[in-house]
C-alpha cells in the first residue's frame, strides 16, 4: 500500500514541476558608438596549413607560362616541371614501375617540396584535377601542353 501511495505522489508532483516558470533572460547589451566590434585586418587563405609565402622558402614556387613550356621543348608537361627545384623528387613513368604498393605505377605525378604525390594538390586552370587512380594521384603527363596558358 505504501508503494502505491508513493508512486501516486510522484505522478501528481510531476505536472507541478513541469509547470514551473523559467527565469527571464538577461537583457543583451548592444554595442554603443564607443564600443565597436573588432574586425580582422587581414584574412590569409593558403594552400596548406602553413601560412607562409613561397618566396620565403629555400625553394620558391614558380609560375610557368606557355612560352616557357614551348622553350623547354620537352615532350610533355611533366618533363618540364620536374626540372624546377620545388618539384625535385617527383615520380615519372619509369620510377616506381616495379613497386605495387605505392599506387603511382606508370603515372607522372608531382611531389611539391618532397611531399608525397597524394599530399600535393595539382590544379589545372585553377580547378582540381580528377585523380588517375583510386589513390587520387593526378597524372600530369595527360595535361594538354598546347592548351596550358600559365
Amino acid at each position: 500500500m505504501n508503494f502505491a501511495v508513493a508512486s501516486a505522489c510522484c505522478w501528481i508532483a510531476t505536472p507541478g514541476y513541469a509547470q514551473q516558470q523559467a527565469e527571464p533572460a538577461a537583457p543583451v547589451e548592444t554595442p554603443t558608438e564607443n564600443q565597436t566590434a573588432k574586425k580582422p585586418d587581414v584574412v590569409t587563405v593558403t594552400g596548406s596549413r602553413l601560412a607562409s609565402r613561397g618566396f620565403n622558402q629555400p625553394t620558391p614556387t614558380t609560375t610557368l607560362s606557355s612560352a616557357d613550356l614551348e622553350k623547354s621543348a620537352k615532350p610533355n608537361v611533366f618533363n618540364t616541371l620536374v626540372e624546377l627545384p620545388a618539384l625535385q623528387g617527383s615520380t615519372g613513368r619509369t620510377t616506381g614501375a616495379f613497386s605495387t604498393s605505392s599506387g603511382t605505377q606508370g603515372l607522372s605525378s608531382l611531389s611539391l617540396r618532397g611531399l608525397t604525390p597524394i599530399r600535393t594538390l595539382t590544379l589545372l586552370d585553377g580547378q582540381r584535377v580528377v585523380g588517375a587512380n583510386v589513390s587520387g594521384v593526378t597524372d600530369v603527363s595527360q595535361f594538354p601542353q598546347l592548351l596550358i596558358k600559365r
